[in-house]
């Protein structure tokens, strides 16, 4: 366990670092902005997440994949779509802004093109992952946790503006994204031709599993969707800020999955089975491992913590950190599942088990949050994540089995 943390270092730090700087940009914006803010910005990250998850079309692990087997496509067809697929996503972002918390749309517009910019970023560093250069998405990450935190933090003191706030954030994403990112990988004009049929090659491929991660990410904000409705706009901050624990973890466990995706794709396309086993096994203990210290942490000394982070106005929700922390071991132990299957193109079957949880989770809202509220969405997490878990394992057993 402790040899791949060792190997997957740079991918690791790097992720930890920027998931460090995410967690403290919504703490400044929870000490320093009103509660309406904070649940205005966590209602437009929760609009931005499932679009973009779709439009995305999980094209960096796919890239990964195939540069490690096959080499079908180029890298330049995958840029070019992500280019494409953004502009959709950021108008579809607006839309759905629009008709739903038409209040808040500066807000929304401008975390959906954070995640514009975030999202080519990413796709770049699919060609450095597929290539083991690891260290420049470190150095990326990092550069940018560092300077988001510093030019937000300073604009939310000196203007308490949320929106000044996030136009600042884009200055360092875009900043970090042309004199680093694009830099580093020599981005050449060419690769913005639109390719009509390279697309529709690569989409009809990965369309199903861009349908997946969208209904994952749809899954996770149905709660918050109830909550906006049966609460308050303010309580969906809360739930997002205690959450968000369990999002960071869930970038380290995606870390150690990215360093092992071409490894669990090398080692079954050459029929080595016992070591493909050996690579899943250990990704579960690390998995399961960091769930489980995480949980014992908040269950002691959950108190503790809120109090020296958010001081004491979130401590009477304590139970419901708790539960959405023992979510959290599903979730890391779902994540292995998703990058298995994908390393091992097991792609469609994802779309109908995603259906079924989406049904399951909709069902647990309806019946839990409007009487129960917070607590109530934090059950409502935990019944969702280890349904997830039990059928993603069910469904690798089951190829593996017939393989």
């Amino acid at each position: 366990m402790l040899a791949i943390i060792q190997k997957a270092k740079w991918l690791l730090g790097g992720n930890i670092i920027f998931a460090f700087s995410q967690w403290l940009l919504l703490t400044l914006i929870a000490k320093i902005c009103t509660g309406q803010e904070l649940g205005e910005y966590s209602y437009a990250m929760s609009i931005v997440a499932p679009v973009f998850m779709l439009t995305n079309l999980q094209l960096r692990p796919i890239f990964v994949a195939d540069y490690n087997s096959d080499k079908y496509y180029d890298f330049a067809s995958f840029f070019s779509l992500r280019f494409y697929s953004n502009v959709l996503g950021f108008l579809v972002v607006m839309l759905w802004g629009m008709f739903t918390h038409i209040d808040s749309i500066w807000i929304i517009a401008f975390v959906a093109l954070t995640k514009c910019l975030e999202s080519i970023s990413d796709i770049i560093y699919g060609w450095y992952n597929a290539i083991n250069k690891t260290e420049l998405i470190t150095r990326s990450l990092t550069t940018k946790a560092i300077f988001s935190i510093i030019l937000l933090g300073a604009i939310l003191v000196l203007s308490k503006s949320l929106i000044y706030g996030l136009i600042g954030l884009c200055i360092v994403y875009l900043a970090i994204m042309l004199f680093i990112d694009f830099k580093a990988i020599k981005v050449k004009k060419a690769w913005l031709v639109y390719q009509p049929e390279a697309f529709k090659q690569i989409i009809i491929y990965a369309l199903p599993l861009g349908v997946t991660v969208m209904l994952v990410s749809l899954q996770t904000n149905l709660p918050r969707y109830f909550i906006e409705k049966y609460d308050a706009i303010e309580s969906v901050g809360v739930f997002t800020i205690f959450y968000y624990f369990v999002v960071i973890g869930g970038i380290v466990i995606n870390s150690v999955c990215q360093y092992l995706s071409p490894l669990y794709a090398q080692s079954w396309h050459e029929a080595s089975k016992k070591h493909f086993f050996k690579l899943f096994n250990m990704s579960y203990l690390i998995a399961g491992s960091f769930g489980l210290f995480s949980l014992i942490i908040t269950y002691f000394w959950g108190g503790e913590l809120l109090s020296l982070v958010y001081g004491d106005k979130f401590n009477h929700e304590l139970a419901t950190l708790n539960i959405i922390i023992l979510s959290g071991i599903f979730t890391y132990l779902s994540v292995v599942n998703g990058y298995t299957m994908t390393s091992l193109k097991i792609i469609k079957v994802q779309i109908p088990m995603f259906l079924g949880l989406i049904a399951i989770t909709f069902v647990s809202c309806f019946l839990l949050i409007p009487k129960y509220h917070l607590i109530g969405a934090a059950w409502v997490g935990l019944i969702s994540s280890l349904s997830q878990f039990l059928i993603g394992l069910l469904i690798l057993l089951k190829e593996s089995s017939t393989s």
